[in-house]
């Protein structure tokens, strides 16, 4: 995680040591999933813990467009959910649990200009971490993953005006997740590839 927030450092801090080069093109933006299961499904998954691939319900962005036409664009998105369990019955123990998802992501991509529509191509490539924390180890243990993301990217946004776009994106999301989780007596690591789209709204200013 250090290494992730260290390098997505320096690059802000190298584009905002260097304004002289971008035009006044800043923007911050969201996205929406469009995978209907990012909104309708639970979660937690009926369990004790969540699905840990479920880390970008929504992503917050702020966007840097260089006089050379590239838009480079760092990215959060974070969802935790919390759950008390309270038993009538003195014969079990009351316990609680946090599920928590968070993503740092940094996409760099070539703009294509038109006249109100215009494309771009890249990709985006972060990290994301999901833990799992619970009072009572009788009814499960924490866990702890870390999950790899490289994502080719191809876009299009359309302007309302100057300081207002919508659009939508597609990626080629490669997810490489690893099990953390101390007491675990393996190591386990898993790949996993998907086609995601998603809506996304910018404010230029």
């Amino acid at each position: 995680m250090k290494k992730i927030i260290i390098t997505l450092s320096i690059a802000v801090s190298i584009l905002f040591s260097q304004e002289d080069i971008f035009e006044k093109n800043y923007s911050i933006g969201f996205d929406f999933h469009m995978f209907p299961q990012a909104f309708l499904g639970d979660p937690n998954g009926g369990g004790y813990y969540g699905d840990s691939e479920i880390v970008d319900l929504m992503g917050f962005y702020l966007s840097y467009e260089t006089s050379s036409g590239l838009l480079i664009e760092p990215g959060y998105s974070f969802y935790s959910e919390f759950t008390e369990v309270d038993y009538e019955s003195s014969s079990y123990d009351d316990y609680e649990y946090t599920n928590t998802w968070r993503t740092l992501s940094l996409g760099v991509f070539k703009i294509m200009e038109g006249e109100d529509v215009r494309t771009y191509v890249g990709g985006r490539i972060g990290k994301s971490w999901y833990e799992y924390d619970i009072s009572n180890a009788e009814f499960g243990e924490d866990e702890d993953l870390d999950n790899f993301m490289i994502a080719p990217t191809f876009g299009a946004e359309y302007f309302v005006g100057e300081n207002f776009s919508f659009g939508g994106e597609v990626m080629y999301k490669i997810l490489t997740s690893q099990d953390t989780e101390s007491s675990s007596i393996s190591d386990i690591t898993s790949l996993s590839t998907s086609v995601e789209p998603k809506f996304l709204v910018r404010f230029y200013f």
